[in-house]
């Protein structure tokens, strides 16, 4: 009891909220590009588990910067691009995750009829 009036006077400091001069931009989403993105293969296609996941690319995060990964190289593994981070997974594997967007982008515009400049 002594310990709760100890601290009865201090009241919680909190911050007044900032305001931006410019608003946020919202990630543009594309639920049918990911639908798509999860039946294509991993990207690396070594050791690869079951399960496709959609990794977003850089900024802006939005739906057609995304890579197909396993759960393992995205998020489970010692060697996910979430553990080491996008410029050693890059190195580790060989891959361009630049050149897989692009690559994917070009290849969902051809199947699906859209038009998705980069």
């Amino acid at each position: 009891m002594a310990e709760n009036r100890r601290y009865a006077g201090l009241r919680r400091y909190t911050r007044p909220r900032a305001y931006r001069l410019k608003p946020r931009h919202g990630r543009i989403e594309d639920r049918a590009y990911l639908a798509w993105l999860r039946t294509q293969s991993c990207v690396i296609q070594i050791g690869c588990a079951r399960w496709i996941e959609a990794h977003h690319v850089g900024r802006p995060r939005h739906d057609r910067r995304a890579v197909p990964l396993c759960a393992l190289h995205h998020r489970e593994s010692a060697e996910a691009v979430h553990v080491l981070g996008r410029r050693a997974f890059e190195t580790r594997f060989g891959v361009s995750l630049e050149a897989a967007i692009a690559g994917l982008n070009e290849e969902y515009g051809l199947t699906k009829g859209a038009h998705y400049a980069a």
